[in-house]
């Protein structure tokens, strides 16, 4: 963690892996105040590819930081500042970095950004074509949006852990981050998207993306299985009997596993 005295701060090099100076993204810089997972993820992907990340942090760190391989993992090749954002320095530096940057990126919970003064509308007088991206986990507005989320729950809420569910109907979750992971690709692809509309239009993007959003997106084919594939019951749940949700691993007599399947006589 960067050294803090009273309203110093100074850049820290996170980690670095990066060989190649001709890389897609060089020249453009990222400042993320994203904490977490998901939406660092988003900005580990630009920064491989050569975007300048600063990630700020509150003087406590990021939470993720008590996870050493996670946290290494997803901001390597970005620099690091701690700054305190509800003080007036804290805000001043930020703005100071806002001014020449590309992309600003956030996944506070609804209603704290405009607290803090740094809301797209503060922070588009700064800098007019900033790419201000917003990632929660319901998104912006609605009854859930200001609701504590975690992958888990996104497993739960967009049917992820119901399409696994076992040959009992009891849901399960994927060990792997998956929502996060997506989270943070599609994040990443709008980001670049954003980027290249303004180079035709010289004009700032308002980027709003829910985690909840993004994993309905991946898992349509299935999800959409619920609704036009009724059960007897007319519950649309995830039957055992469809090919493209059963398990399709079986253990052989020397005790090793095997996958086969087909979808079609053919």
């Amino acid at each position: 963690m960067a050294s803090i005295r009273k309203h110093r701060a100074r850049l820290e090099v996170i980690r670095s892996h990066i060989v190649s100076d001709d890389l897609p993204m060089k020249g453009v810089r990222i400042i993320d105040c994203s904490q977490h997972v998901s939406t660092p993820m988003a900005s580990h992907f630009l920064a491989d590819q050569g975007a300048d990340v600063i990630k700020v942090e509150p003087f406590s760190g990021d939470h993720s930081r008590s996870f050493s391989a996670i946290f290494t993992h997803i901001n390597r090749n970005k620099r690091s500042i701690c700054l305190d954002l509800k003080s007036k320095n804290g805000h001043s530096v930020l703005l100071r970095l806002i001014k020449d940057a590309d992309v600003f990126m956030q996944n506070f919970r609804p209603g704290t950004t405009q607290r803090l003064g740094i809301d797209e509308k503060a922070l588009r007088m700064v800098n007019p074509s900033l790419i201000y991206v917003s990632v929660s986990g319901f998104g912006q507005t609605g009854p859930m949006s200001k609701k504590r989320v975690y992958d888990p729950i996104i497993q739960a809420a967009s049917g992820l852990a119901s399409i696994q569910s076992d040959e009992n109907g009891r849901p399960k979750m994927i060990r792997l981050i998956v929502p996060d992971m997506v989270t943070a690709l599609t994040a990443s692809q709008a980001i670049t998207a954003a980027l290249y509309k303004r180079l035709r239009t010289g004009k700032g993007e308002y980027l709003e993306l829910s985690m909840l959003d993004a994993m309905v997106n991946f898992n349509w084919g299935e999800s959409m299985a619920a609704f036009v594939e009724l059960d007897h019951e007319g519950t649309g749940r995830y039957g055992t009997n469809k090919a493209y949700v059963r398990d399709m691993i079986y253990k052989t007599k020397d005790g090793q596993f095997i996958t086969c399947g087909a979808v079609s006589n053919k």
